[in-house]
């Protein structure tokens, strides 16, 4: 990670883990259980496209139906990767369609015969794009832990603190409900005078989704969705790294992240806890932790 403004670049980067607020009376979820759909999840790394659009067109590069049947598509044009995520309607067993904002998409996978290999087919608006795809395997790390993540999060609440040399301003530590970049970005520049030069409009968490092949999915209110991959082990570390177009452009979801992630069987939820430093727009070098209290979301 690039040192600009990793004070969020990492320690906030599970800070944008999801963001509906949730009633607490909503039915608990039993993380035991993993959530109906999990057996329906797929992931495909995919090769070159055989029939590859106009060069200057974008390049799918995987296809992933998470646990919580969300389909995820990432695409690169010109280094930059691109999410695009929606609800699964399946067409049939190999089949199906999705659509995110005005972009429609219809997924095949086959099978061929003569080998190991996955022909995948993606219509893109009209555009068909034809690869050969890799399945991912699913992990199996911490099997009670993993089936307890796997599926669709909002972040309930989220609480920071930072450690700054000659300033204590935002040593204690500062909850929110939910995830509102641009609400915690205001809050660090206004208590300790933290700022950043970036346009947060849009960056409000909506979903945050994990998956047992180790895709993470992020999705906005008013931005695209950002897609990386996840690891845990057998004691709870937890750490991920997103897809995002340049370690200097967004100063929260950079780069990658590591901490601990638990379960709270009773109450149906889930805890991130995250540990970062880095240096500030001011050259200050600073350490930050992050709480993330994660729901369920329930369809």
């Amino acid at each position: 990670m690039k040192k600009y403004f990793v004070i969020l670049a990492a320690a906030m980067l599970l800070l944008p883990l999801a963001c509906n607020k949730k009633n607490d009376d909503a039915a608990v979820v039993d993380l035991n259980k993993p959530v109906p759909t999990a057996e329906k999840a797929v992931s495909y790394t995919l090769d070159q496209p055989a029939t590859p659009p106009k060069p200057e067109d974008e390049i799918f590069t995987d296809v992933t139906r998470t646990d919580d049947n969300t389909l995820a598509i990432t695409a690169e044009k010109n280094g930059e990767k691109t999410c695009y995520s929606g609800p699964c309607v399946e067409v049939n067993a190999n089949k199906w369609t999705m659509k995110d904002g005005v972009d429609q998409f219809e997924v095949e996978i086959v099978e061929k015969k003569a080998s190991p290999v996955y022909s995948v087919t993606v219509k893109h608006n009209g555009v068909t794009y034809t690869a050969t795809a890799t399945p991912k395997v699913k992990m199996t790390t911490n099997p009670v832990l993993l089936t307890g993540i796997a599926r669709k999060f909002a972040v309930k609440q989220t609480t920071i603190s930072v450690q700054l040399p000659n300033n204590d301003k935002l040593a204690g530590a500062h909850s929110e409900d939910g995830c509102d970049l641009p609400k915690i970005a205001e809050y660090m520049k206004n208590t300790g005078e933290l700022e950043f030069d970036y346009d947060f409009t849009g960056y409000v968490v909506k979903t945050l989704e994990l998956d047992s092949f180790g895709n993470i999915v992020i999705t906005f209110t008013g931005k695209p969705a950002y897609k990386g991959e996840f690891s845990i082990d057998n004691a709870g570390k937890f750490a991920y790294e997103l897809d995002v177009k340049d370690e200097g452009d967004n100063p929260i979801f950079n780069g990658a992240a590591e901490g601990k992630i638990s379960l709270d069987i009773q109450k149906g939820r889930v805890l991130v806890e995250l540990a970062a430093s880095g240096v500030s727009k001011k050259e200050e070098e600073y350490k930050a932790t992050v709480q993330l209290l994660l729901v369920p979301v329930t369809q």
